[in-house]
């Protein structure tokens, strides 16, 4: 969807809400003309909002923040993967509007299978501290054959850092010496994500036609 289409789509959703009481609409637009600007709505902003008429305006913020709970909540994501860009794209729609970064590890059977998921840390809006000891532990309690790690970046940019390749690396050695299979490494950015398994297949085939 488009910054233009999204727009439109808020506006008109807006005055959908209020139906009929253009006031609360133009009260809730010049407030929040933008998605963006209610998503970094102050608590100022809010009593401002709610000072307007609070009897009225109070179970609009609780439908908001019903949906935004439907919306990003974990999901049911047990069964089979498939492949990177199957749940890549399944973690997209529930992390890419995210305004914290974190760090979940999924875990996998001998068949692929997924049986167990966790977020494991959080962060703030550019970090998230990692540690490798307790993703192993999780992923040994389980005693699962693979993982996958999975972080989002609020930028919405899926490119990973120089420190996320880093610690990709340093848990495929873990990995290694554990006996386990990590089977990606994906970062989940607004629009896209980015994955470490398909980037090395990608570096690996680029190399091939090079040599033939």
């Amino acid at each position: 969807m488009t910054e233009k289409t999204c727009q439109q789509r808020y506006v008109a959703l807006v005055n959908m809400v209020f139906d009929q009481e253009g006031d609360l609409a133009n009260h809730f637009l010049e407030l929040f003309p933008t998605p963006a600007v209610f998503r970094n709505m102050t608590m100022e902003e809010q009593d401002a909002f709610l000072g307007y008429d609070r009897k009225r305006l109070k179970p609009v913020l609780a439908a908001i923040e019903l949906g935004n709970l439907i919306l990003t909540c974990p999901h049911d994501i047990l069964g089979h993967a498939y492949s990177s860009n199957e749940v890549g794209q399944f973690l997209m729609d529930e992390m890419a509007g995210q305004t914290q970064e974190s760090v979940e590890v999924l875990c996998t059977d001998v068949h692929n299978e997924i049986i167990a998921r966790r977020r494991l840390f959080k962060g703030g809006q550019a970090e998230c501290m990692l540690y490798p000891d307790q993703i192993f532990r999780y992923v040994l309690h389980w005693n699962s054959f693979g993982l996958i790690m999975v972080h989002n970046h609020p930028s919405g940019d899926p490119e990973p850092s120089r420190q996320d390749l880093s610690f990709m690396r340093r848990l495929e050695r873990g990995c290694q010496l554990l006996g386990l299979h990590l089977l990606d490494c994906l970062v989940i950015g607004s629009q896209d994500y980015y994955s470490w398994r398909e980037s090395q297949e990608a570096h690996a085939a680029f190399n091939d036609q090079i040599a033939n």
